[in-house]
């Protein structure tokens, strides 16, 4: 199993996932100026898979962009199946609040803008999705290093997103989801989730680490038996 942070962060994301046996983090590629969002997740998946076929997913924006390359014939004979941790599972689950925010923050000077986003995440993001301790400390120093281009990038990409889900274009392939039912970033949809966390945000990976590891683990050995 694969697994990909979300905007904004790096394999921090997963400290508490990386001892877990058969899953292996990796870090989002940059990416190129003009590049659509099937060719950057088609770009990043390539770089990541190898010969066999493995479980690929994600925290967020990097689930959506398994199910963005599974969209190529190619790259879904390569995954075992696509798995989704706190993110979108179409075009949907996109808010049309965060639309006009991409929108409005599309016009903010680069440098203001990562001085709000950086404030955010280090700050108020932190509060309120009850991060302490050393998981605040980890958000606060991704935070710190955050790469604004990027940010900006894959926000568009989620705004502008066309995806109608799995079931709709290859429901040949598996789909496990968890979510947390407090999330106020992505908010869940009804019957999208497999497993969703009742006292949950969005941060569950650091919340609720020992619930999500043993969801992981369920997900890896049904798939080996």
């Amino acid at each position: 199993m694969i697994l990909l942070p979300g905007l904004g962060a790096d394999h921090r994301l997963f400290e508490d996932q990386k001892s877990i046996p058969g899953v292996q983090v990796a870090t989002l590629p940059r990416p190129v100026s003009g590049e659509s969002f099937r060719t950057y997740a088609i770009r990043t998946w390539s770089e990541l898979l190898p010969a066999e076929p493995v479980w690929a997913g994600g925290f967020s924006f990097g689930g959506m962009l398994a199910l963005e390359a599974a969209r190529e014939a190619s790259f879904r004979s390569r995954f075992k199946g696509i798995v989704l941790i706190s993110s979108c599972r179409s075009r949907r689950a996109i808010t049309d609040g965060f639309r006009r925010q991409q929108a409005l923050t599309g016009w903010i000077p680069a440098p203001i803008a990562a001085f709000g986003a950086r404030a955010f995440l280090g700050g108020s993001f932190i509060r309120k999705n009850g991060i302490s301790g050393r998981h605040a400390d980890l958000v606060r120093a991704m935070a710190a290093e955050l790469d604004v281009v990027a940010l900006r990038c894959g926000a568009r990409a989620c705004a502008e997103w066309d995806f109608e889900g799995p079931e709709k274009e290859y429901p040949e392939l598996a789909v496990r989801q968890i979510h947390g039912a407090r999330d106020s970033v992505i908010p869940p949809l009804p019957g999208d989730a497999d497993t969703v966390l009742a006292d949950a945000g969005h941060l569950l990976q650091y919340t609720h680490a020992e619930d999500l590891n043993q969801w992981l683990l369920g997900v890896l050995d049904a798939s080996t038996t």
